[in-house]
């Protein structure tokens, strides 16, 4: 994930999946699929969306 492909003015990409992956407890979560967040209130959104959509469904797999 080098370069600088998909930073926003809010958050660089890396700085995106270190922080959510920390978040979520979640250290080899794949999130080539979402987009680089443009401000907190997107962010906020897919830790959500993640939480409730994406983490159920790896623990049933």
């Amino acid at each position: 994930m080098g370069g600088t492909h998909g930073d926003t003015s809010f958050m660089t990409r890396q700085k995106f999946v270190t922080t959510l992956r920390q978040e979520l407890k979640q250290p080899k979560l794949e999130l080539t699929q979402f987009p680089t967040p443009k401000n907190q209130a997107e962010y906020q959104q897919l830790v959500t969306f993640v939480q409730q959509q994406v983490l159920p469904r790896l623990s049933d797999q």
